[in-house]
């Protein structure tokens, strides 16, 4: 991988275990966005990325960023309901959302939001 001229990430290695959840920490300009831009494959590469033995560049580009996931530093709120901040393509049932938010805690400051809004689900951000 490449910005402009000068190289980057060469001769990374790492594996991850199946089921494995892994955070990529560094001092600035240490390669983490570059990594995640590899994986992603927001980015041209020379070299070989493997996930379960699978070269990334054998996947279709929508299919391995559904297959993957990303949790930001930052977390972005998108303008829209509850819902598609949760489930961009309204795949999941309202149970398995409403199990989500309640995992993290959420349904207290949903309770009392719901004061207010009382839209459920479609409560717009």
């Amino acid at each position: 991988m490449c910005y402009g001229d000068i190289k980057v990430l060469r001769n990374v290695t790492f594996q991850v275990n199946p089921g494995e959840k892994i955070g990529i920490i560094g001092r600035s300009g240490a390669g983490k966005s570059s990594i995640i831009q590899a994986i992603f494959r927001m980015a041209d590469l020379s070299g070989d990325i493997l996930i379960d033995d699978i070269n990334i560049n054998s996947v279709a580009i929508a299919e391995l960023r559904n297959s993957l996931a990303i949790i930001p530093q930052n977390p972005t709120v998108f303008k829209g309901t509850l819902r598609n901040n949760l489930d961009i393509y309204n795949l999941k049932p309202d149970e398995v959302l409403w199990s989500a938010l309640n995992s993290v805690s959420f349904l207290q400051i949903y309770n009392f939001l719901f004061l207010y809004y009382k839209f459920g689900l479609c409560t717009l951000i």
